[in-house]
């Protein structure tokens, strides 16, 4: 494992996710609707996809595994403490749902930066 890339992966999701919290107080402060919250979650959905590009990039080999888990593996300090230690309902099986949900996001990001690492290297 490229501990340097999960990293980077990691950096990128919780940076991803403080971003998309000021964007959403500072819209909430401001009165804008933004579609129902919609917008907030499609940028929160997007930070996944951009860690696990950030994560392959950065690897040296194997940049589908190390997107996959650099870009997932942020989502564990982000929801899944929260979720678990806080008075929810939430079970453990919403704690897998998520992290699937997270990781085929991820999985997009690193095949993306899979397939342009390719083409720089040709």
């Amino acid at each position: 494992m490229d501990w340097k890339a999960l990293g980077y992966g990691l950096a990128t999701f919780v940076a991803s996710w403080i971003l998309v919290a000021i964007v959403a107080s500072t819209m909430a402060a401001a009165g804008i609707d933004a579609y129902g919250g919609k917008t907030i979650q499609v940028m929160g959905n997007l930070a996944p996809v951009v860690a696990g590009y950030v994560a392959a990039m950065k690897a040296t080999r194997r940049r589908l595994v190390h997107g996959i888990v650099g870009g997932a593996i942020g989502v564990v300090p982000v929801m899944v403490f929260p979720m678990l230690f806080a008075d929810t309902t939430y079970s453990m099986y919403a704690v897998l749902l998520i992290l699937t949900c997270f990781a085929l996001l991820a999985a997009l990001g690193a095949v993306i930066a899979n397939h342009f690492a390719k083409r720089r290297a040709a």
